[in-house]
């Protein structure tokens, strides 16, 4: 006979009792209905989780199913624009290109009118007058007086001491002056003369020969203590003395029609200088020209490059 097993529910747990039959079992009868189940009783308490057996080995992965047709796409509305980011750094500029061919010009507009002329500036300072040629060496020189109306021979220049005669005369070039000579034609033992070239104003002393001696007569040549360079233009050529016997050879006029041309409308050519001399030495300027008389003798002097 089979062990028969019964299973006890009780309150505290399941019972299971195996009963043992010494018999051999009968046939079973029929099964009758089965009752109505009776009420669930009460679940027990859970045991405790056994530990966890060995994962098995896994098995083999199916294979993949087909796949599903897509769905139709959506119609929900766009979402909102995202705010816009920072700019970027500015890239380097690029080489400028060729230049283009230039357009055609436009018309000239209408001239305006002219404006009022301004008031003319002052006249500037004259310069000096420009000669035409400046000479110089041994060959150069110029003679005073220069083409005066003459006698047929020279004539003494009497003079009275310390005073200053001038004449005023135009050089035609420029000339470098080295020497100054002139001829003493009545001697005077110990007095002292002298003959120089001022400015076209009288107000300078350019050229000064110094004192010569008239103690013997002749020629009386001196040399420069340095060149006198007189561009082309009118001067005065003046000399004096320091007692009144020493003469000068000299030319004088042979008419006084000529003298008065000279020294026509109040514009002395010729006569007594203002400022007076000392000891035989010219002053330094003339101080003024006054008329003499028309028939004064002019000493002979050659300025001598």
């Amino acid at each position: 006979m089979p062990e028969r097993a019964r299973i006890f529910i009780t309150q505290t747990g399941v019972r299971i009792t195996v009963q043992q039959n010494a018999g051999v079992s009968g046939f079973s009868g029929a099964s009758g209905f089965s009752g109505f189940s009776g009420a669930s009783g009460v679940a027990g308490a859970s045991g405790a989780s056994g530990t966890s057996g060995a994962s098995g080995a896994s098995g083999t992965s199916g294979y993949s199913g087909t796949s599903g047709f897509s769905g139709t796409d959506g119609t929900g509305a766009s979402g909102a624009s995202g705010t816009s980011g920072y700019s970027g750094v500015s890239g380097f500029s690029g080489a400028s290109g060729a230049s283009g061919a230039s357009g055609t010009s436009g018309f000239s507009g209408t001239s305006g009118f002219s404006g009022a002329s301004g008031t003319s500036g002052s006249s500037g300072v004259s310069g000096s007058t420009g000669g035409t040629s400046t000479y110089s060496g041994a060959a150069a020189y110029f003679m005073l007086p220069f083409n005066p109306a003459t006698t047929t021979s020279p004539v003494t220049v009497a003079g009275t001491a310390n005073e200053v005669k001038a004449f005023r005369f135009f050089l035609p070039h420029g000339l470098v002056v080295t020497k100054v000579a002139t001829s003493i034609g009545t001697l005077q033992s110990g007095a002292l003369c002298s003959v120089g070239i001022y400015s076209a104003d009288g107000n300078s002393l350019l050229l000064d020969s110094g004192t010569i001696s008239t103690t013997t007569t002749g020629i009386k040549e001196v040399t420069l203590g340095a060149p006198v360079t007189l561009p082309a233009g009118f001067y005065w050529f003046a000399w004096t003395q320091n007692d009144d016997n020493p003469r000068f050879n000299g030319t004088g006029w042979n008419s006084t029609t000529i003298g008065s041309l000279y020294n026509g409308n109040s514009v002395f050519q010729l006569g007594l200088a203002t400022n007076a001399s000392s000891a035989g030495v010219l002053p330094s300027s003339l101080g003024g020209v006054a008329t003499t008389g028309s028939t004064t003798p002019i000493p002979i002097v050659k300025l001598q490059g």
